[in-house]
């Protein structure tokens, strides 16, 4: 299958092919290729948790620790990376070195995800606005 995107970010670049499958390289450190460790990688090497799933949306995070968002088609958000501030949507600070789905947005339908320095945020549908992370100057648009 070809590639239908690429998503560049800290050191660390995604590719997404027209099948829905998500291939990671570069830097591997805080598990942000979503290999489950955090060794670099030399070639396009695919995201083995996210097969079986077809991703039609992929951000990433630049000059942070690495985090990044996925959507799939069937609406599962899966999050991976550090996980300073609570940035992954999990409502822990734990690292996840495979994608994981965010719990708390089940049910949702999600239509736009952006990951930012310590944060990331994810649009739904009906216009629902949910932020997670580091709340400095107001980031996240509540207290």
């Amino acid at each position: 299958s070809q590639a239908e995107k690429v998503v560049c970010g800290q050191n660390c670049t995604f590719l997404v092919q027209a099948s829905g499958t998500v291939l990671a390289f570069g830097e591997g450190s805080y598990g942000r290729l979503g290999q489950g460790n955090s060794d670099d990688l030399y070639s396009p090497t695919p995201v083995s948790a996210l097969q079986g799933y077809v991703v039609t949306h992929l951000v990433t995070s630049c000059g942070s620790d690495g985090h990044s968002l996925a959507l799939t088609e069937s609406g599962e958000v899966f999050s991976w990376g550090d996980g300073d501030y609570g940035k992954l949507g999990h409502g822990n600070n734990e690292r996840q070195r495979r994608p994981r789905q965010i719990e708390a947005l089940q049910g949702e339908e999600v239509i736009q995800l952006s990951c930012g320095f310590k944060h990331s945020a994810v649009v739904t549908a009906d216009g629902k606005l949910f932020t997670f992370g580091n709340g400095d100057y107001g980031r996240l648009g509540h207290p």
